[in-house]
């Protein structure tokens, strides 16, 4: 088995080089001669509202670069059979493509966090409209980008254009969920019925830019929290709630742990050491791990630890009066309108993917 995976291995390296060394002069031009890998794709882009798109990839490179994760042509074959063969997909191209050059030797085993051409309000509620981001690993065998609750895998890795380069994946990148989507779709069912019990859904969803540390359903049953009033445990909910977005390594300091604030409005404590991050509560009794990082929503990122931390000082949990972190938001308009029309039908792609997640858990 070992011998077989380091074939296939160095396969798809020798592939990659010949490719690479054909000096192609745009993306575009690389993706036509990708015969019997990339077809489905390029004929997809051919279409009139793509034009705009189609001018910047076959661009020489003199108004910027770009990294393209190019979904195989059968993860397009299967998206399609999915959604429909006049599902409009402009929005979902725009999240296989980053701004800047990254090659292989520029993703590390760590997330390596891209920025997509993914703007649209729609789907991006990050702040300063930076584009709803994938991150990508390598363990220096392979290389997968992960973007939500799914994972896809590199196939072919690096072919070089004169405008950047192209990564072969095994599946079509649907644009993330909101938050309270992807806690029910990641099987955080404790944490999913807290929202809706304190009806605080639509006011994490319409956040634009927060880091959530979301409890696995273990946690809660260990936390006893059945004898506490709505708003405690809003206030519990929001002390899980940071604004900011911090990916995991962003999860830093240089002067020791780092201090973060929470909606609730108390402080919480991070230590990083290696692969290990610890999130401690106010009264430092408490700490919970990060079980499973980097986990994008639409407005931010998620990360799943193993314990309810608690906003007290002194054992009382006290009432949410915070109003960072109430029911009175609104939710995006934008956002809500396309998860109506749309989530249903993505789903069918999330599901499996979903559903191991919740074996982790």
């Amino acid at each position: 088995m070992l011998f077989k995976t380091t074939i296939a291995l160095a396969s798809m390296a020798l592939a990659a080089f010949a490719q690479g060394s054909q000096n192609y002069t745009s993306i575009f031009d690389l993706l036509k001669a990708q015969t019997g890998q990339t077809d489905q794709l390029v004929t997809l882009l051919s279409a009139p509202q793509y034009s705009d798109l189609v001018s910047r990839l076959s661009s020489n490179g003199s108004n910027g670069t770009y990294t393209v994760f190019a979904p195989s042509d059968s993860a397009i074959s299967k998206t399609v059979q999915a959604l429909g063969q006049t599902y409009d997909f402009t929005n979902v191209i725009l999240y296989h493509i980053a701004n800047g050059t990254y090659t292989s030797s520029n993703l590390t085993n760590s997330s390596t966090i891209l920025y997509t051409l993914l703007t649209n309000s729609s789907f991006d509620l990050f702040p300063n409209n930076v584009g709803v981001p994938l991150d990508v690993t390598n363990n220096g065998t392979a290389i997968q980008v992960l973007y939500g609750l799914n994972v896809a895998n590199v196939t072919q890795a690096g072919l070089s254009a004169g405008n950047g380069v192209v990564y072969i994946i095994d599946a079509v990148l649907t644009p993330p969920l909101s938050p309270s989507q992807t806690v029910q779709q990641g099987g955080l069912s404790a944490l999913y019925n807290a929202l809706n019990s304190t009806n605080s859904t639509s006011t994490l969803d319409g956040k634009h830019g927060i880091t959530i540390f979301a409890p696995i359903d273990k946690a809660f049953d260990a936390a006893s929290l059945s004898g506490l009033n709505a708003s405690q445990i809003q206030n519990i909910i929001g002390y899980h709630v940071v604004d900011g977005v911090y990916f995991s390594n962003n999860l830093t300091s240089t002067n020791g742990p780092l201090n973060l604030t929470t909606e609730q409005g108390s402080n919480l404590t991070v230590t990083h050491s290696g692969s290990t991050i610890q999130i401690t509560d106010v009264s430092g009794n408490e700490t919970a791990k990060v079980v499973k990082a980097d986990i994008i929503t639409d407005n931010g990122v998620i990360h799943i630890i193993d314990t309810v931390l608690i906003p007290s000082t002194n054992g009382t949990i006290p009432n949410g009066t915070n109003t960072n972190f109430t029911n009175n938001g609104s939710s995006h308009s934008g956002a809500s309108s396309f998860r109506g029309a749309d989530f249903s039908a993505m789903a069918v792609l999330v599901a499996a993917a979903a559903a191991a997640f919740t074996v982790l858990l």
